[in-house]
Order: structure tokens, then sequence, then C-alpha cells
């Protein structure tokens, strides 16, 4: 069994929803300060660019600073480096010295020949000192840049599938993690995609890492196609797969179709609880372990969470008796190779619980449902700007199905609390599930089951108890029958590698390995891939580990950890990629067809409770796979129809709950994303503030 909780997704920041001040400080510390000499009498360049304007300085001359500060990799916090973007694409731009100070006009005056003109004030400008001798670096003004950012209007994105209501009107639909195979990319020309080479580009051109040389022309993803040499292995690998599902039966998870399996609900729920004594009757806790948990728990006043021990394992955690980070373990049934991902249930940790969700396939919402349990869990919460926010189970129900999750099994448990009354169990279900419906949610892609975590009861076999037994017994569905009794999710490895970094480590060797879900594609040992954002170079796979043991391939849907090279680079430790420039929310990619990061894109959404009408300017964090940044609404450009899609409205004032509209959206820093119609899996965004989810939606066009 592997567990643990790699790359936790929260900081102090998580408790504090105002802006980031800390960002703006790092910006101005990694500018060092121009040599006065050179700045006096800079002359000025062609079509008005100011070099001090047009460069910032790159990232990599920050890293001995936070190599000397990397976090412990069990906590890794969710910051990110900063990776240079135009200054106007962000909400902050640093002040122009695009006129000298009244000392060295005076001193450049005291310089000059007798006779000679004085060139004028607005054209001397501060070189970049780190960038003096490289063409690549040219960028446009900040003035261009805006200019730019001016001109005409957004183009109206083609909205999602068809739509119903709520959430659902996103039409999120996923029977392919990798979206549709059709489409283009808008404009059908090639772009740019080096945030630090920044070559000028045509409107609308976007600038990432990767290529063997600097530059690589971004490719559609629809022009993909596989090496033929991997596109074998993937062949037979999914053959093999597919003979032995068939043949079941065997309790090794080695080839068995992956399942993602993230477990939700309410803080106080029995989460963490219902699977500690899960993995207890599956074999992968030992009565020794077990016995040790009940012994130190009741030594630290915790002795109900002694179950929740097995999964929390922060000392903090167990203190409080609240999961805050995303743990994950693995363990196989009938069916299934499972990677369990236990979500934090408090909403302080929902950025967390994002994460994890992010990367699921399907989901087990936990309801409490001892007296008054649900009650609180479901509630609506009381409105207003500072009124206090519903329960979780509504949030995380809404967030689960806009984060792509179309399977869940309801588990009402504690119900050992009101003798196993099944009218309880009833009278849940008939009030959750026209929710679950509201939000997306098809009532064939739902499960319901009682269960009482701690106790054993219905987890791996059927119950035990009398009176749970008297009306769910023998043929009704276990928790375990529940999961086995979801669908695969269709493998797309006729995308392009896709492998959102969500940890972050040194194994045992020494290498640095980046985790994750491989979400499209598929890789080997000797696969050349690119990290975006991150170091522009390219890198070779140097080993695999799929499920948590030692493998020679990779298919989308697996959970991978891997060990990179430089390319060209030989074994051990040389040319192995920095842990320092690498954060959650980085994304492996193919090296001949790399994401794109962006700062600004389109998004259809809809708007969920929101205490007050969104408007332009307004303030978010932005959640998309397993990133987070800081960001705004930029534009609000039409009301949709939330059943057609059309535009009903354009240019709205303000957007309201329930309404689904089509925004821009502007990123502090740049985001991987990819237009939800080519690839899924990396094309949702979830809006918050103050502690809750403002809306959902699906990226429709990359703009910047």
């Amino acid at each position: 069994m592997t567990k643990g909780k790699r790359g936790a997704f929260y900081d102090d920041d998580d408790l504090d929803d105002g802006y980031d001040d800390d960002y703006d400080d790092d910006y101005y510390e990694e500018e060092p300060a121009p040599a006065p000499k050179k700045a006096e009498l800079a002359k000025p360049q062609a079509g008005g660019k100011q070099p001090a304007q047009t460069a910032p300085k790159a990232a990599p001359s920050a890293a001995p600073a936070r190599a000397a500060a990397k976090p412990d990799p069990a906590v890794k916090s969710l910051h990110q480096p900063t990776y240079p973007v135009a200054p106007a694409a962000t909400s902050s731009s640093p002040f122009q010295f695009d006129t000298p100070s009244p000392d060295d006009a005076v001193k450049a005056a005291q310089e000059r020949k007798p006779g000679a003109v004085a060139p004028p004030a607005a054209a001397a400008a501060p070189t970049a000192p780190s960038l003096p001798q490289n063409k690549n670096f040219l960028r446009p003004s900040p003035m261009l840049q805006q200019q730019k950012q001016q001109q005409g209007g957004p183009a109206n994105g083609e909205g999602a599938d068809e739509a119903a209501r709520g959430v659902a009107a996103l039409g999120l639909t996923s029977a392919a993690s990798g979206g549709s195979e059709g489409g283009t990319t808008p404009g059908g020309g090639t772009r740019q995609h080096h945030p630090h080479l920044g070559h000028p580009e045509a409107p609308n051109a976007l600038s990432h890492p990767g290529g063997l040389h600097g530059l690589h022309t971004r490719r559609p993803v629809t022009e993909y196609v596989m090496e033929a040499d991997l596109a074998r292995d993937v062949a037979a690998a999914t053959a093999s797969e597919s003979s032995s599902t068939s043949t079941s039966g065997s309790s090794s998870g080695s080839s068995k179709p992956p399942l993602h399996l993230v477990v939700l609900g309410h803080v106080d729920a029995g989460k963490s609880s219902l699977m500690g004594r899960l993995l207890h009757d599956l074999g992968l806790v030992s009565a020794k372990e077990a016995h040790k948990f009940q012994r130190d728990a009741a030594a630290a006043g915790k002795g109900s969470f002694a179950w929740a021990w097995v999964l929390d394992e922060r000392p903090e955690e167990r203190e409080r008796g609240v999961t805050m980070d995303v743990a994950m373990t693995r363990f196989a049934t009938n069916r299934f190779a499972v990677t369990l991902l236990d979500a934090p249930g408090h909403r302080d940790f929902v950025p967390n619980m994002i994460a994890g969700a992010a990367q699921a396939d399907a989901a087990l919402l936990l309801v409490d449902g001892s007296p008054g349990g649900f009650e609180a869990g479901f509630s609506e919460g009381s409105g207003g700007l500072h009124g206090a926010p519903g329960g979780q189970t509504r949030e995380h129900a809404a967030l689960a199905r806009s984060l792509g999750i179309e399977q869940m099994a309801v588990v009402v448990s504690k119900l050992d609390t009101c003798g196993y009354d099944q009218s309880r169990f009833e009278s849940i279900r008939a009030a959750l599930l026209p929710y679950l419906k509201s939000v997306g949610f098809k009532e064939s892609g739902l499960q319901w089951l009682p269960a009482a975590g701690p106790l054993g009861e219905n987890l791996v076999g059927p119950p035990q108890d009398p009176a749970l037994k008297a009306w769910w017994g023998p043929g009704r569905p276990c928790v375990t029958d529940a999961i086995d009794a979801f669908a695969p999710r269709e493998r797309a490895v006729s995308r392009p590698l896709r492998l959102p970094v969500s940890d972050v480590f040194k194994s045992k060797t020494g290498a640095v390995v980046l985790g994750g879900k491989l979400e499209g594609g598929a890789m080997r040992p000797g696969s050349r891939v690119v990290l975006v954002p991150g170091p522009a170079q390219p890198f070779a796979v140097r080993s695999l580990e799929v499920g948590g043991g030692a493998a020679n391939l990779a298919r989308a849907g697996d959970s991978c950890e891997v060990a990179l090279v430089a390319h060209g680079g030989g074994g051990g430790g040389g040319g192995a990629i920095d842990p320092s420039l690498v954060a959650p929310g980085a994304v492996l990619c193919h090296a001949d067809f790399p994401a794109v990061l962006v700062t600004k894109f389109q998004l259809r959404l809809v708007v969920l409770d929101v205490p007050v009408p969104l408007l332009r300017g307004q303030a978010v964090t932005l959640h998309a796979h397993v990133a987070r940044e800081e960001g705004h609404l930029s534009a609000l450009v039409a009301l949709l129809d939330p059943r057609t899609g059309e535009e009903v409205k354009a240019r709205p004032r303000c957007l309201t709950r329930g309404q689904s509209a089509l925004v821009e959206v502007t990123s502090s820093r740049g985001l991987v994303l990819e237009e939800y119609a080519h690839y899924r899996a990396l094309g949702r965004v979830a809006l918050r503030e103050g502690g809750r989810t403002l809306a959902v939606g699906v990226v429709t066009q990359l703009l910047e």
C-alpha cells in the first residue's frame, strides 16, 4: 500500500481571501536596479520600444533563493514560481521609468560637447542589465501591450454541450477526458510558446516554454498523431488490460483499469474514518497498526478518530480532528486499481478539495445520517455579503460535477446513531436527489447506500447488524460493490501528453520525481517532454512508476510518478530538473505539442450562490486542474440562454445567481489551460472568493 499526502494544496493564505501582497513585493525584488551610467543617455530604439520595459528579469535568476527555502515535500504549498508575463496582462504593472531624473539630466548636459542637441527626455530609459546581449528577449512594450488589449472586441466562443440548468447548463460531459476529436485552434495559425523568449507576436499569440532549442512552434492538439512505436505499446497494453478485466478475480491491481476516486462531504461527515476502516477490512492495515492507532488516539483524547488516523497523518490534523490535505492511498477491488483521494471537508480547505476532485473519475459523497448531521451539511447559508456560507455537501457536489465527475455513490453514514432507521435514509435521499439532479448529475449515474464507518457495517460485505440487515440485506451493494459498479473512464490516449503536476519530491535514490494523474497521451522511458511553465529546455523520461510500481509505459488515466533527466543526458542525477522551479499547477507536456501559458481567456460559466451580483473587475481566485491563481473578471461579454447557449444580451452590467454567461477572465500570472472542446481535463475552471465558489465554467477561447 502506498499512502501519504505528498504535495499539500494549501498554505496560510487559504484562510485570508484578500489579495496576496507578497507577489507584488517579489516582482520588484527580482528586478535588479539598472546601472545609472548606461541609462543616462540611452538611445531611443526603433519603434519607440524601451528595453527596460520590454524585458522583465527571467525567473531562473531567483532559483537560488527559492532552493534555499524549499519547503518540506510532504506539505508543499501551491505557491508557484514567479514566471514573468507581460506587465499589461497583469492587474498591477510596475512604474514605467521612461524619463531620466533631474540629476541625470544635469549630468548629461555637463558631459555633452558644446553645441550638441539634447535628446528628447522621453526617449531615454534604463536598459535591462540581465538581458543586454540576447536578441530573443525582445517583447512589445507595456504601452503596445495595452493597445493590443484594447483593439477589437472579443469573439463569442461556441458554447459547450447542450445544457439544462445550474451547473448542468455547461454540458460537462466527459465520455473521454481528452474531449472531442474535432475542432481546430482558433485563428488556425502557429503560436510562439516561450514566456521568457518573447519574440514580437501577432495578436492573440500565446507564449510558453518548450522545444529543443528555445522557441518551438505550437501545433494544434488536433494535429497530434502518436509515434508509431509508442502506439504499438499502447495497443498491446490496452489488449492485455481488456483480457485481464474479462477474466477478473485477481486481487492484484497491476493489470486492472485505473479508477481515481475522491471522497467528498461536509466536515465531520466521517469520510476519513470510513475509509480508514475500509482499508483495514481490505487487509491493508494490520491489526497491530489498528491497535496502535486506537491506543494513540485514545491517549490524545481523540478515541473516536482512531480510524481517521490511518489517512490523517499530520500532527495538526490529528490534534484538530479535521482533514486539511488530500490524502492519497491505493487499493484494489475485484475490478479496479483504485487511487483513493480523501478530500478535506472544512470550507477553509475547499481549494485542496478542488485539487483532489480535479483528478477524480468518480466520487463517494459521504452524508452524515446522525440527527441534525445531514441538515447542517446541506444548509443553504444565511446569504448576504457577510453571511455564513452553507454546508459543504452542496458546494462539494456542485464542484464535483463542474470538474467533470459524472458518477457518484452517496453513502449515508452514522446511521447507527439513529438505530439504522430506514426512514432516515429515505428522507435524506428524497431531500438530496433533486439538488444533485439540478447541478447536472443524472439519476442513472447515482448510487445510494447506508453504512456505519467505524463499525465496518456495509463496507466490504453485507451488514451484520440485525437492524440494518432487516432492510438492507443480501443482494444490496456495499461500498466496494458500489466502487466496482462505476464505469471506467475512457483513456484519452489520442491526445498529446498532459500530466498536471500535483506532487514534487525526491526519491530514495535522490532523483527529483514529478507525480500526478496522466490526463492524456502516453509516455515511456526516453520520451521527450517539456514542463509548462518551467525551464526552457526539454527533458527525457528517466524512469516511470504507475500505481506505485515500476513501469515501462504510462497511459492516460494512470497515476504516475516520473523521474526526468535533461534531454540527451545520461543516468544519475546530472541534468535532472531543479525542484525549486516546479510547482503544483505546472503541466508536463509532449515536447512537440506543448500546452500554452495564458493570462487571458474566455469562459462560459454559470453563476452559483453569490451573495452579491458579479461585476466587471470582480476579484476571484481561479482553480484549474491542480493550479490556483489570482485573477479578475476583465469583461462581461454576453448573457447566454442556459438551455441553448445562444446569446440573449450583450455586455451585461452584472451577473446574478443562476445566470449563464460568456466572460473574459484575466489571471495575474500565467495558467496552463486548454480549450474545453479540445482537452476537457484542462478546460474547466472554478472561480472562488471570500470562502465561496462564485461560478464554474469551461474555457471556450484562449486570448493572451
